[in-house]
Protein backbone atom coordinates (compact mmCIF):
# COMPACT_ATOMS: atom_id res chain seq x y z
CA UNK A 1 0.00 0.00 0.00
CA UNK A 2 1.60 3.12 -1.12
CA UNK A 3 2.18 6.17 1.75
CA UNK A 4 -0.10 8.54 2.11
CA UNK A 5 0.71 12.13 0.92
CA UNK A 6 1.24 14.61 3.61
CA UNK A 7 -1.00 17.18 3.67
CA UNK A 8 0.15 20.98 3.69
CA UNK A 9 -2.27 20.98 6.99
CA UNK A 10 -0.55 18.69 8.79
CA UNK A 11 2.67 20.34 8.25
CA UNK A 12 1.42 23.43 9.79
CA UNK A 13 0.16 21.34 12.53
CA UNK A 14 3.72 20.26 13.07
CA UNK A 15 5.18 23.56 12.72
CA UNK A 16 2.96 24.94 15.67
CA UNK A 17 3.58 21.66 17.79
CA UNK A 18 7.47 22.19 17.39
CA UNK A 19 7.36 25.80 18.04
CA UNK A 20 4.95 26.04 21.41
CA UNK A 21 7.49 22.83 22.83
CA UNK A 22 10.13 25.60 21.39
CA UNK A 23 8.51 28.32 23.67
CA UNK A 24 7.48 25.73 26.58
CA UNK A 25 11.09 25.32 27.12
CA UNK A 26 12.40 28.99 26.57
CA UNK A 27 9.63 29.52 29.20
CA UNK A 28 11.18 26.72 31.86
CA UNK A 29 14.50 27.63 31.18
CA UNK A 30 14.32 31.54 32.05
CA UNK A 31 12.17 29.94 35.44
CA UNK A 32 15.16 27.44 36.14
CA UNK A 33 17.22 30.19 35.75
CA UNK A 34 15.97 33.17 38.00
CA UNK A 35 14.60 30.98 40.49
CA UNK A 36 17.24 28.31 41.59
CA UNK A 37 19.01 28.73 44.53
CA UNK A 38 23.07 29.16 44.81
CA UNK A 39 22.39 29.42 40.42
CA UNK A 40 23.59 32.92 38.77
CA UNK A 41 22.85 32.01 35.38
CA UNK A 42 20.58 35.05 35.06
CA UNK A 43 23.14 37.69 34.44
CA UNK A 44 25.30 35.67 31.48
CA UNK A 45 22.23 34.31 29.76
CA UNK A 46 20.81 37.93 29.56
CA UNK A 47 17.72 37.59 31.61
CA UNK A 48 19.14 39.37 34.15
CA UNK A 49 19.25 43.04 34.89
CA UNK A 50 22.05 44.65 32.84
CA UNK A 51 24.76 47.20 34.17
CA UNK A 52 26.64 49.19 31.61
CA UNK A 53 30.82 50.13 32.55
CA UNK A 54 29.49 53.22 33.45
CA UNK A 55 26.91 52.27 36.19
CA UNK A 56 24.10 52.81 34.19
CA UNK A 57 21.28 50.16 34.47
CA UNK A 58 19.83 49.20 31.11
CA UNK A 59 16.22 46.90 30.15
CA UNK A 60 17.04 43.01 30.55
CA UNK A 61 16.56 41.16 27.54
CA UNK A 62 12.35 39.76 27.56
CA UNK A 63 11.56 36.54 26.13
CA UNK A 64 10.05 38.07 23.81
CA UNK A 65 13.23 39.84 22.36
CA UNK A 66 14.68 36.23 22.41
CA UNK A 67 11.71 34.45 20.53
CA UNK A 68 11.75 37.44 18.06
CA UNK A 69 15.58 36.32 16.96
CA UNK A 70 13.99 32.75 16.78
CA UNK A 71 10.87 33.51 14.65
CA UNK A 72 12.03 35.62 12.20
CA UNK A 73 14.30 33.36 10.77
CA UNK A 74 12.06 30.17 11.62
CA UNK A 75 9.11 32.38 9.65
CA UNK A 76 11.15 32.98 6.72
CA UNK A 77 12.43 29.51 5.87
CA UNK A 78 8.55 28.28 6.69
CA UNK A 79 7.67 31.26 4.27
CA UNK A 80 10.36 29.98 1.69
CA UNK A 81 9.34 25.96 2.48
CA UNK A 82 5.78 26.80 1.54
CA UNK A 83 6.76 29.09 -1.69
CA UNK A 84 9.28 26.05 -2.77
CA UNK A 85 6.66 23.35 -2.15
CA UNK A 86 4.13 25.20 -4.12
CA UNK A 87 6.53 25.93 -6.34
CA UNK A 88 7.40 21.76 -7.06
CA UNK A 89 3.43 20.99 -6.85
CA UNK A 90 2.89 23.23 -9.85
CA UNK A 91 5.31 21.87 -12.14
CA UNK A 92 4.25 18.17 -11.47
CA UNK A 93 0.78 19.41 -12.35
CA UNK A 94 2.15 20.24 -15.55
CA UNK A 95 4.18 17.50 -15.89
CA UNK A 96 1.09 15.33 -15.34
CA UNK A 97 -1.26 17.73 -17.64
CA UNK A 98 1.61 17.57 -20.70
CA UNK A 99 1.83 13.60 -19.97
CA UNK A 100 -1.89 13.53 -20.58
CA UNK A 101 -2.19 16.32 -23.92
CA UNK A 102 0.80 13.55 -25.33
CA UNK A 103 -0.60 10.24 -24.47
CA UNK A 104 -4.33 12.28 -26.63
CA UNK A 105 -2.26 13.38 -29.09
CA UNK A 106 -0.41 9.83 -29.02
CA UNK A 107 -4.11 7.83 -29.17
CA UNK A 108 -5.56 10.48 -31.37
CA UNK A 109 -2.84 9.78 -33.89
CA UNK A 110 -3.22 6.24 -33.60
CA UNK A 111 -6.75 5.80 -34.16
CA UNK A 112 -6.32 7.93 -37.21
CA UNK A 113 -3.79 5.60 -38.91
CA UNK A 114 -6.27 2.98 -38.18
CA UNK A 115 -8.76 4.40 -40.12
CA UNK A 116 -7.29 4.80 -42.58
CA UNK A 117 -5.41 1.76 -42.87
CA UNK A 118 -9.14 0.44 -43.01
CA UNK A 119 -9.92 2.41 -45.35
CA UNK A 120 -6.87 1.26 -47.75
CA UNK A 121 -7.41 -2.48 -47.14
CA UNK A 122 -11.02 -2.09 -47.80
CA UNK A 123 -10.20 -0.32 -50.99
CA UNK A 124 -8.17 -2.83 -51.85
CA UNK A 125 -10.73 -5.52 -51.59
CA UNK A 126 -13.07 -3.25 -53.42
CA UNK A 127 -10.59 -3.03 -56.38
CA UNK A 128 -8.87 -5.81 -56.34
CA UNK A 129 -10.95 -8.96 -54.77
CA UNK A 130 -13.87 -7.22 -56.42
CA UNK A 131 -15.99 -7.76 -52.53
CA UNK A 132 -18.82 -6.29 -54.17
CA UNK A 133 -19.85 -9.53 -55.80
CA UNK A 134 -18.48 -11.90 -53.15
CA UNK A 135 -21.41 -14.18 -51.54
CA UNK A 136 -21.53 -14.53 -47.72
CA UNK A 137 -19.67 -17.16 -47.21
CA UNK A 138 -16.94 -15.72 -49.42
CA UNK A 139 -13.57 -15.53 -47.52
CA UNK A 140 -13.04 -11.88 -48.78
CA UNK A 141 -16.34 -11.41 -47.15
CA UNK A 142 -15.03 -13.00 -44.17
CA UNK A 143 -11.90 -10.64 -44.31
CA UNK A 144 -13.87 -7.47 -44.93
CA UNK A 145 -16.52 -8.61 -41.87
CA UNK A 146 -13.68 -8.90 -39.27
CA UNK A 147 -11.67 -6.37 -40.61
CA UNK A 148 -14.91 -3.26 -39.73
CA UNK A 149 -15.60 -5.03 -36.55
CA UNK A 150 -11.96 -4.59 -35.35
CA UNK A 151 -11.27 -1.41 -36.55
CA UNK A 152 -15.21 0.00 -34.97
CA UNK A 153 -13.69 -1.87 -31.30
CA UNK A 154 -10.47 0.74 -31.60
CA UNK A 155 -11.76 4.05 -32.97
CA UNK A 156 -13.86 7.03 -30.96
CA UNK A 157 -17.39 7.50 -32.01
CA UNK A 158 -16.64 10.37 -34.44
CA UNK A 159 -14.61 7.82 -36.50
CA UNK A 160 -16.81 4.98 -35.81
CA UNK A 161 -19.44 6.95 -37.68
CA UNK A 162 -17.08 7.88 -40.68
CA UNK A 163 -16.82 3.54 -40.64
CA UNK A 164 -20.33 3.45 -40.96
CA UNK A 165 -20.76 5.93 -43.55
CA UNK A 166 -17.69 4.91 -46.16
CA UNK A 167 -20.27 0.95 -45.73
CA UNK A 168 -22.91 2.71 -46.97
CA UNK A 169 -21.27 5.02 -49.92
CA UNK A 170 -19.56 1.81 -50.74
CA UNK A 171 -22.99 0.12 -50.77
CA UNK A 172 -21.71 -2.55 -48.82
CA UNK A 173 -23.64 -2.12 -45.73
CA UNK A 174 -26.47 -4.59 -46.24
CA UNK A 175 -23.33 -7.38 -47.57
CA UNK A 176 -21.36 -6.76 -44.67
CA UNK A 177 -23.99 -6.13 -42.04
CA UNK A 178 -23.20 -4.58 -38.43
CA UNK A 179 -24.12 -7.49 -36.09
CA UNK A 180 -22.41 -7.57 -32.70
CA UNK A 181 -20.43 -4.23 -34.00
CA UNK A 182 -19.50 -2.10 -31.08
CA UNK A 183 -20.93 1.15 -32.22
CA UNK A 184 -21.11 2.46 -28.19
CA UNK A 185 -20.66 6.75 -29.03
CA UNK A 186 -20.86 6.73 -32.21
CA UNK A 187 -21.77 9.68 -34.15
CA UNK A 188 -24.66 8.64 -36.63
CA UNK A 189 -26.64 11.88 -37.36
CA UNK A 190 -28.67 12.41 -40.12
CA UNK A 191 -27.70 9.25 -41.61
CA UNK A 192 -29.49 6.07 -43.97
CA UNK A 193 -29.32 3.04 -42.38
CA UNK A 194 -32.92 1.74 -43.86
CA UNK A 195 -32.82 -1.72 -44.24
CA UNK A 196 -29.67 -2.29 -42.15
CA UNK A 197 -28.31 -5.07 -39.83
CA UNK A 198 -27.44 -4.26 -36.39
CA UNK A 199 -28.72 -7.45 -34.52
CA UNK A 200 -26.94 -7.20 -30.97
CA UNK A 201 -25.04 -4.04 -31.80
CA UNK A 202 -23.51 -2.15 -28.69
CA UNK A 203 -24.99 1.52 -30.00
CA UNK A 204 -24.57 2.82 -26.06
CA UNK A 205 -24.85 6.61 -25.59
CA UNK A 206 -24.62 6.84 -29.59
CA UNK A 207 -26.02 9.80 -31.63
CA UNK A 208 -28.79 8.65 -33.96
CA UNK A 209 -30.93 12.72 -34.57
CA UNK A 210 -32.76 12.90 -37.24
CA UNK A 211 -31.35 9.63 -38.71
CA UNK A 212 -33.26 7.16 -40.90
CA UNK A 213 -33.37 3.21 -39.61
CA UNK A 214 -36.77 2.66 -41.38
CA UNK A 215 -37.12 -1.60 -41.53
CA UNK A 216 -34.07 -2.19 -39.72
CA UNK A 217 -32.98 -5.38 -37.68
CA UNK A 218 -31.88 -3.78 -34.11
CA UNK A 219 -32.80 -6.54 -32.41
CA UNK A 220 -31.04 -7.16 -28.80
CA UNK A 221 -29.11 -4.49 -29.39
CA UNK A 222 -27.72 -2.09 -27.20
CA UNK A 223 -29.19 1.41 -27.05
CA UNK A 224 -28.98 2.38 -23.59
CA UNK A 225 -28.68 6.63 -23.69
CA UNK A 226 -29.20 6.96 -26.79
CA UNK A 227 -30.27 10.00 -29.04
CA UNK A 228 -32.80 8.75 -31.61
CA UNK A 229 -34.13 12.18 -31.58
CA UNK A 230 -36.65 12.73 -34.91
CA UNK A 231 -35.33 9.57 -36.23
CA UNK A 232 -37.51 7.88 -38.21
CA UNK A 233 -37.48 3.96 -36.73
CA UNK A 234 -41.08 3.03 -38.35
CA UNK A 235 -41.18 -1.31 -39.04
CA UNK A 236 -38.08 -1.32 -37.09
CA UNK A 237 -37.38 -4.42 -34.93
CA UNK A 238 -36.25 -4.00 -31.58
CA UNK A 239 -37.14 -7.01 -29.99
CA UNK A 240 -35.69 -7.37 -26.69
CA UNK A 241 -33.55 -4.43 -27.20
CA UNK A 242 -31.96 -2.39 -24.17
CA UNK A 243 -33.38 1.34 -24.50
CA UNK A 244 -33.31 2.40 -21.04
CA UNK A 245 -32.90 6.37 -20.88
CA UNK A 246 -32.74 7.02 -24.35
CA UNK A 247 -34.01 9.87 -25.92
CA UNK A 248 -36.70 8.89 -28.36
CA UNK A 249 -38.69 12.57 -28.73
CA UNK A 250 -40.58 13.05 -31.72
CA UNK A 251 -39.27 9.65 -32.71
CA UNK A 252 -41.26 7.79 -35.31
CA UNK A 253 -41.50 4.19 -34.09
CA UNK A 254 -44.92 3.20 -36.86
CA UNK A 255 -45.38 -0.53 -36.70
CA UNK A 256 -41.65 -1.21 -34.52
CA UNK A 257 -42.02 -4.49 -32.90
CA UNK A 258 -40.46 -3.17 -29.16
CA UNK A 259 -41.60 -6.43 -27.52
CA UNK A 260 -39.55 -7.18 -24.62
CA UNK A 261 -37.19 -4.12 -25.17
CA UNK A 262 -36.01 -2.55 -22.08
CA UNK A 263 -37.56 0.65 -22.34
CA UNK A 264 -36.96 2.15 -18.48
CA UNK A 265 -36.66 5.60 -18.24
CA UNK A 266 -36.89 6.00 -21.93
CA UNK A 267 -38.45 9.72 -23.15
CA UNK A 268 -40.81 9.63 -25.79
CA UNK A 269 -42.00 12.66 -25.99
CA UNK A 270 -43.91 13.22 -28.52
CA UNK A 271 -43.26 10.29 -30.51
CA UNK A 272 -45.50 8.38 -32.81
CA UNK A 273 -46.06 4.74 -31.70
CA UNK A 274 -49.39 4.17 -33.93
CA UNK A 275 -49.45 0.52 -34.90
CA UNK A 276 -46.29 -0.64 -32.86
CA UNK A 277 -46.05 -3.61 -30.84
CA UNK A 278 -45.08 -3.09 -26.77
CA UNK A 279 -45.75 -6.52 -25.35
CA UNK A 280 -43.89 -7.66 -22.77
CA UNK A 281 -41.76 -4.61 -22.70
CA UNK A 282 -40.81 -2.64 -19.66
CA UNK A 283 -42.09 0.51 -19.74
CA UNK A 284 -41.75 1.74 -15.86
CA UNK A 285 -40.79 5.17 -15.72
CA UNK A 286 -41.47 5.55 -19.52
CA UNK A 287 -42.24 9.44 -20.25
CA UNK A 288 -45.21 9.36 -23.02
CA UNK A 289 -45.94 12.91 -22.96
CA UNK A 290 -47.96 14.07 -26.34
CA UNK A 291 -47.08 11.20 -27.84
CA UNK A 292 -49.19 9.20 -30.36
CA UNK A 293 -50.11 5.59 -29.33
CA UNK A 294 -52.80 4.48 -31.53
CA UNK A 295 -53.63 0.83 -32.43
CA UNK A 296 -50.52 0.16 -30.04
CA UNK A 297 -50.12 -3.33 -28.68
CA UNK A 298 -49.51 -3.25 -25.01
CA UNK A 299 -49.80 -6.45 -24.08
CA UNK A 300 -48.99 -7.73 -20.73
CA UNK A 301 -46.03 -4.57 -20.75
CA UNK A 302 -44.97 -3.30 -17.84
CA UNK A 303 -46.00 0.71 -17.02
CA UNK A 304 -45.35 1.09 -13.18
CA UNK A 305 -44.69 4.85 -13.43
CA UNK A 306 -45.27 5.92 -16.63
CA UNK A 307 -45.73 9.30 -17.67
CA UNK A 308 -48.85 9.52 -19.99
CA UNK A 309 -49.36 13.16 -19.77
CA UNK A 310 -51.36 14.46 -22.61
CA UNK A 311 -50.84 11.80 -24.54
CA UNK A 312 -53.29 9.83 -27.46
CA UNK A 313 -54.06 6.38 -26.26
CA UNK A 314 -56.50 5.19 -28.72
CA UNK A 315 -58.09 1.94 -30.03
CA UNK A 316 -55.20 -0.25 -28.27
CA UNK A 317 -55.68 -2.63 -25.36
CA UNK A 318 -54.76 -2.22 -21.96
CA UNK A 319 -56.42 -4.89 -19.93
CA UNK A 320 -53.07 -7.00 -19.69
CA UNK A 321 -50.79 -4.12 -18.58
CA UNK A 322 -49.12 -4.41 -15.38
CA UNK A 323 -48.48 -1.13 -12.97
CA UNK A 324 -51.18 0.74 -14.31
CA UNK A 325 -53.38 3.12 -12.26
CA UNK A 326 -55.96 5.43 -12.64
CA UNK A 327 -54.17 8.35 -11.98
CA UNK A 328 -52.04 7.51 -14.87
CA UNK A 329 -54.74 6.83 -17.45
CA UNK A 330 -56.03 10.34 -16.27
CA UNK A 331 -53.99 12.56 -17.60
CA UNK A 332 -53.91 10.92 -20.81
CA UNK A 333 -55.51 13.44 -23.35
CA UNK A 334 -57.20 10.84 -25.02
CA UNK A 335 -58.59 6.80 -24.21
CA UNK A 336 -60.66 6.75 -27.24
CA UNK A 337 -62.25 3.09 -28.21
CA UNK A 338 -58.96 1.64 -25.90
CA UNK A 339 -60.17 -1.45 -23.77
CA UNK A 340 -59.36 -0.70 -20.29
CA UNK A 341 -59.18 -3.66 -17.08
CA UNK A 342 -61.94 -4.43 -15.50
CA UNK A 343 -61.58 -2.37 -12.22
CA UNK A 344 -61.58 0.89 -14.34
Amino acid sequence: MKNKKSSPFSNWRKFLYLLVIILLALAFWKFVLQNINGLNWAGWTGFGEYVSPTGEYYRAKTLWDWLQLLIVPVVIALGAWLLNKNERENERELAINRELLDRDIALNKQRQDTLESYFDRMSELLLEKELRKAKHDDEVMSIARTRTLAVLRNVDGERKGQVVRFLREANLLSLIGLDNADLSGANLENIDLSGATLKKADLTHASLNNSSLVSSNLQGAKLSYVNLTDANLRLTTLLTAIMNNANLEKTNFGEANLSGADLNYANFTNASLIGANLSGANLSNAIFIEAHLSLVKFGDANISGTNFEGAFIRESDLRKVKGITSEQLSKAKSLEKSLLPENF
